[in-house]
């Protein structure tokens, strides 16, 4: 079966520029929506950033269990999702995946190949509170961070009477790449206190440097704790 990847930038480390294709609006009004977000595993040592996160558009009828449109973000860098050049709008986060490099294995345990083999994807679909909470109103020529949100992860299993509502809702809008790993995502913390939020927009300023976006980030930095209000 094929696998379907968002088309997006992702960066784990050095210094981070936006990629020339998304350096300016491709339409006037067009926005910037971005979310922090940490993937807590069930064993600690597995806890990482998201490689791509997945977003929604609540269209007018539409609430956040029940948006039909999910978008991919198209630039990922150190835990920070983009959603680059969208529509203003209300927005949630609907799912992420983290990619990791599996080793090979052979038989013989006392001489363990740490070759590199297949790529292995870790899927998340969120559940209703971290969607609720995640929500924002996005508005003409803005830059929004949903905040900075803590997930803690759980064996998804989904041959059972009571199903998350909003799961059902995205489970076949999400394009995931194949993988037998699912997990359920259930919110443990969200932050958009004005620590968090203007060391949000900082980053942002160094990743949209010398862009068409840059003049919304130093707006929020000039004005009083980020410059965003919790929506």
């Amino acid at each position: 079966m094929k696998r379907f990847l968002p088309v997006l930038v992702f960066v784990l480390a050095g210094c981070v520029t936006l990629p020339v294709h998304l350096k300016y609006p491709s339409k006037a009004g067009n926005s910037v929506l971005g979310v922090a977000i940490t993937l807590r595993a069930p064993i600690a040592i597995f806890t990482d950033y998201p490689t791509a996160v997945y977003f929604a558009k609540i269209e007018k009828g539409e609430t956040h269990l029940t948006a039909k449109r999910v978008i991919p973000a198209n630039f990922v860098a150190r835990g920070r999702a983009y959603l680059v050049d969208c529509e203003p709008g209300e927005y949630v986060a609907v799912a992420a995946y983290t990619r990791k490099q599996a080793f090979k294995h052979q038989k013989d345990f006392s001489k363990p190949d740490m070759s590199p083999g297949e790529e292995q994807f870790y899927c998340t679909y969120f559940g209703e509170k971290v969607i609720g909470a995640s929500r924002v109103s996005v508005g003409k020529n803005e830059f929004v961070f949903m905040g900075d949100i803590v997930v803690d992860l759980s064996i998804l299993i989904l041959n059972t009477e009571k199903v998350d509502m909003a799961i059902a809702n995205y489970l076949g809008k999400v394009k995931f790449p194949d993988s037998p790993f699912l997990y359920l995502g259930d919110l443990k913390n969200i932050d958009r206190g004005p620590k968090i939020m203007v060391g949000l927009y900082r980053a942002a300023a160094k990743e949209f440097a010398e862009s068409g976006w840059s003049p919304l980030v130093n707006r929020r930095l000039m004005e009083p704790a980020g410059g965003q209000k919790a929506r």
